[in-house]
């Protein structure tokens, strides 16, 4: 049995043409994901090109979670890292075979969970009798 289980298991919850999008899920035999949300990736038409983007929302949970400080943001910050080398390897790709591409700017927001002024006190306002 491995140590760490949560392997990033998704469910794609939108699929057209230009882009698609997933949710992270919790399956049987794997536990969850580290991070919960949705990412989604695409591909728009401009009057410069075209762009392929990815955005998303998601927070840390399960093992990650559990983590505090640096050690929750190197999750964060080694999946920018990733993304951010695919992306150089896609531009070098399109230049091989004889296209123009660039890395464009890199827009990251981290909100804090449950400070006082954090997105659950702004945002996460549950109702009803489910909550007592």
């Amino acid at each position: 049995m491995p140590l760490f289980r949560d392997d990033g298991a998704v469910a794609v919850v939108l699929a057209e043409e230009h882009r698609f999008r997933v949710c992270t899920i919790r399956t049987v035999s794997d536990w969850g994901h580290p991070v919960s949300g949705y990412r989604q990736w695409g591909v728009d038409e401009g009057p410069q090109g075209m762009t392929m983007y990815t955005r998303g929302t998601d927070r840390a949970t399960g093992f990650v979670a559990g983590a505090v400080g640096a050690a929750a943001e190197t999750t964060f910050k080694s999946a920018e890292k990733l993304w951010r080398s695919w992306q150089t390897g896609l531009v070098a790709k399109i230049k091989e075979h004889g296209g123009d591409a660039v890395v464009g700017e890199e827009v990251s927001k981290r909100y804090r969970w449950g400070s006082p002024a954090g997105v659950r006190a702004l945002y996460f306002k549950p109702s009803g009798t489910w909550q007592r």
